[in-house]
């Protein structure tokens, strides 16, 4: 993962200063104290802009949001929070500065206070690895207002970060400045290194010298055709010369970057020793935006799916125990031995002295159908005859215990499909929408409980967007991918003469073939079937077994998980799973 560089972050500032000066805040959010979101109006922009800064250890950044989908914020705010709100809320960004080799930028706002005097404050966002930390400053005293995180003596022997106590700028590298070398100083430090290997010139001077992150020398050891010109090119890179911000992705069309450049790398791609595809980026806003966002979303997507994966696989443990002992209890051979022990006993009453207490804890007698000696457990406190009887009370509530446990085996067994098919439908899970939608199944089973300062539940509570195909015969085939999708689509979507399908005894996808009371073509019956096995747990199969039936021939079991349908009337056809429509998909 490569960070954000003091020169990346000294650009950033600059666009930001331009953006955002002059800007009135008029939200602010935190889904965590690791974040913050600021909504500013730009009066002469016409527009808003959104501020987001993250100050998670391995994902320390800032940019300018365009899309804000992906984050969600509690009901109840956190403390820093709120704090923010009544010191910044409605005030004025005056300007927008990087500390010179450092990676912190501060923002100086304006407000009006309760009594109507104009104070000023500085919002310090220090984006510094496990260091980083968002402060509110006042400007007038110096003083720290309010942090994301305290920083107490035994964390940091350098310096205290609480509220009150005065700010001091993070400690300054003891390592004299690379951008403070002369060109004389540069070349005879690199001779020292006594090798020309760009990647080997980089690493020694980022690690003796401070200010440049390796990454970044690298790439002007790559771009400038000499040592000496990658001199004059960095101190030019510096003051804004040269600036083309690039993403490298790994292979054409992979969503999620492996590099970022300030330089126009895709100009230089012969001379990079590196297999990265490189892409300009209109602003270093979009591109530390387009490096950042998309690793943030897949460790999000991660920990959720990781989440959602552990309480499925605790709930089908349990399930799996649970439903071991309902059998075991169902066992008619079991229940019927209590009842033969109870008649030897009765038979040897005649035949043998009565047990009294203190005497035998064991008697063997003859099986009363099979004629073949048993051992018999005695309570040495009662007679052969109320050992007896106590067996047959003994099978009388194993009778009653099957009787009321033939009811809970059919709601674990359902539970324990729910459990199957919630574990499929989260190895197919591609995006957070979708693991939203498993967490929604899951707390409706009372599997999941909520985070007190949990997000809002909108979005799951929103209509689904269902995902649509056209088939080769021009018929709309509609998929529902988990239960709260397969809910909808046949409940609210699918219509009685359209055609259900699905895989046979198995967890997958809904697909509903809208029919418009016309009849559909062999080809689109095979291409749904082909679709319902794809999204299902038999995709890596050759040969499945997929039902059709019409919707009006499918209900809902009641009681009963989301999605959990009987149905009647069925036909089956075998498939292997294709995918060759979704290049066409769209949403319902």
């Amino acid at each position: 993962m490569q960070p954000l560089d003091a020169l990346t972050i000294k650009h950033l500032a600059r666009e930001l200063d331009v953006k955002l000066s002059g800007g009135k805040i008029s939200k602010i959010h935190q889904s965590h104290f690791h974040d913050l979101f600021l909504h500013c109006w730009v009066g002469g922009q016409a527009r808003h802009q959104k501020l987001y800064v993250s100050i998670k250890p391995e994902l320390a950044f800032c940019t300018l949001l365009d899309n804000t989908a992906f984050l969600s914020f509690p009901k109840q705010p956190q403390n820093f929070c709120l704090l923010l709100r009544k010191r910044l809320q409605n005030g004025c960004i005056e300007r927008v500065e990087a500390l010179e080799a450092e990676r912190v930028i501060n923002l100086h706002i304006s407000n009006v206070n309760a009594i109507g005097q104009t104070v000023a404050y500085v919002l310090s966002l220090e984006l510094m690895g496990k260091h980083s930390n968002i402060i509110l400053v006042d400007a007038a005293t110096g003083l720290i207002d309010g942090c994301a995180h305290g920083v107490s003596s035994t964390m940091s022997q350098h310096r205290e970060v609480a509220p009150g106590l005065a700010y001091t700028e993070p400690p300054k590298p003891t390592k004299r400045p690379l951008a403070a070398l002369t060109q004389q100083e540069w070349m005879a430090a690199l001779t020292a290194v006594g090798t020309d290997d760009a990647k080997t010139h980089a690493a020694f001077l980022a690690k003796t010298y401070a200010g440049f992150g390796q990454r970044i020398l690298e790439q002007v050891f790559w771009v400038a055709p000499g040592p000496e010109a990658a001199h004059t090119l960095l101190h030019e890179l510096m003051g804004g010369s040269h600036l083309a911000p690039c993403l490298g992705f790994g292979h054409v069309g992979d969503g999620i970057p492996q590099a970022f450049s300030l330089l126009d790398m895709t100009t230089a791609a012969l001379l990079i020793p590196s297999a990265l595809m490189w892409q300009r980026c209109p602003s270093v806003c979009a591109m530390v935006a387009g490096y950042f966002l998309p690793v943030y979303g897949n460790r999000q997507f991660q920990q959720v799916h990781q989440q959602l994966a552990q309480i499925v696989a605790n709930q089908l443990a349990k399930l799996d125990k649970r439903l071991a002992e309902l059998e075991a209890s169902l066992e008619t051979e079991a229940i019927e031995t209590l009842r033969h022990k109870g008649d030897a006993l009765t038979a040897m009453l005649y035949q043998s002295a009565e047990v009294r207490p203190g005497g035998q804890k064991t008697i063997e007698a003859c099986h009363p159908q099979t004629g073949e000696v048993m051992t018999i457990a005695l309570d040495a406190k009662l007679n052969l005859s109320d050992n007896a009887q106590r067996y047959y009370r003994l099978f009388k509530k194993a009778q009653r215990r099957a009787e009321k446990n033939r009811a809970f085996l059919t709601q674990v067994v359902y539970q324990r499909e729910f459990a199957e098919a919630q574990n499929d439908a989260l190895n197919r899970a591609e995006t957070l929408d979708d693991l939203q939608f498993i967490r929604q199944d899951l707390k409706a089973m009372g599997w999941f409980e909520a985070r007190r300062s949990g997000g809002s539940s909108k979005k799951a509570e929103a209509q689904p967007a269902l995902l649509t195909v056209t088939s080769s015969d021009g018929f709309s085939l509609v998929v529902g991918k988990n239960h709260v999708q397969n809910d909808w689509l046949l409940g609210k979507v699918a219509r009685g003469h359209d055609v259900w399908v699905h895989v046979q005894h198995m967890p997958g996808a809904h697909v509903v073939v809208r029919t418009n009371k016309q009849a559909v073509p062999d080809q689109t019956l095979l291409e749904a079937a082909e679709l319902a096995a794809w999204f299902s747990k038999a995709q890596h199969s050759t040969q499945v077994p997929v039902i059709y039936t019409e919707v009006k021939h499918v209900r809902k079991i009641p009681d009963s998980y989301p999605g959990h349908v009987t149905y009647t009337h069925e036909q089956e056809i075998v498939v292997s799973p294709s995918d060759a429509l979704l290049g066409a998909a769209g949403s319902a």
